[in-house]
């Protein structure tokens, strides 16, 4: 019988289509999301890279969104990549990389002495660029298109890498020891920092298994479906 798992982090909100309706793509490698726009708002949660959110309203540069877990949050527009419906799907279904070191860089040109694109952490999504490099860099694009390289040894393959995961309690645990010493972040979801309930979630999403980011209901039953792309042969 062939394993079935969630196809993690393809971040889509099922809701029905409208002309009004914006999206976007997280466009950084931890995206802050608070109570209320002001940096001095409480931190909700976080989105990693490769996030699709839906925009609402906005308040001078801050933008409402609402995740798969949460619904009507602020964050900072300038880490939002937008797209329209026709984009947000070909985000969903292009080729993807996923960034499995701790930490990494993505590079102007394939040289660990090249200019930065921008930090990437553990879980973050990037394109899957064709016409792929020989050797030890691998080429990808964030989801705003900008292009860079990274180490084949800080990357895998999306789909190959979710269709592998066999989770089990001697994995799990081994994630979870990687991030002694990591700092405690109220409302943090990434290896930057952590809460408990995010710890969590990015633990067992690390080894194909998707739960609530915590027990408070953020998106009532029927308005969306999140992990679209769920199942894979």
């Amino acid at each position: 019988m062939k394993y079935k798992i969630l196809l993690i982090l393809a971040f889509l909100l099922a809701l029905p289509s409208t002309a009004q309706e914006q999206w976007a793509v997280i466009d950084v490698a931890n995206c802050y999301l608070r109570a209320l726009p002001d940096y001095e708002s409480g931190l909700e949660s976080q989105a990693l890279m490769g996030t699709v959110v839906k925009v609402g309203e906005a308040d001078r540069y801050w933008r409402k969104v609402s995740t798969p877990d949460y619904k009507d949050v602020w964050t900072n527009e300038l880490v939002l990549a937008y797209v329209d419906e026709a984009g947000r799907d070909r985000w969903l279904a292009a080729p993807k990389w996923i960034c499995t070191a701790r930490y990494a860089i993505l590079r102007q040109n394939p040289s660990d002495s090249a200019l930065p694109v921008c930090d990437l952490t553990m879980g973050n999504l990037l394109e899957r660029l064709p016409d792929q490099p020989e050797g030890e860099w691998v080429l990808a694009a964030t989801p705003s298109g900008r292009k860079g390289y990274l180490r084949r040894t800080e990357i895998e393959d999306f789909r190959l890498w979710a269709s592998t995961r066999k989770p089990s309690r001697e994995s799990i645990v081994r994630t979870a020891l990687q991030f002694n010493g990591t700092p405690y972040l109220w409302g943090g979801m990434g290896v930057k920092g952590f809460d408990c309930s995010g710890f969590t979630k990015f633990v067992y999403l690390m080894n194909g298994i998707v739960l609530r980011r915590n027990a408070r209901e953020q998106i009532e039953s029927g308005e969306a479906v999140p992990y679209d792309l769920a199942l894979m042969e």
